[in-house]
């Protein structure tokens, strides 16, 4: 939800650029998408291996989507 938030956000700042140009590449707003999210996650994954390693908890989800039993 929020990557679609944040591409919509974009697309409309880039269509701004009408103003001065007539032809854009659409693609721009979806790939500066992507590239923020996996910086935030990059920037998120040292925090949860340093935790780990530090004997922390951390409640990930099971890959099957259900809850560990017992």
């Amino acid at each position: 939800m929020e990557a679609a938030l944040l591409a919509a956000i974009l697309g409309l700042g880039f269509d701004l650029l009408f103003f001065t140009v007539d032809l854009l590449p659409t693609t721009v707003p979806i790939a500066v998408t992507l590239a923020l999210l996996q910086a935030r996650d990059r920037h998120r994954a040292p925090r949860a291996t340093e935790l780990r390693d530090r004997g922390g908890a951390i409640d990930l989800p099971e890959p099957s989507g259900r809850s560990p039993a017992g």
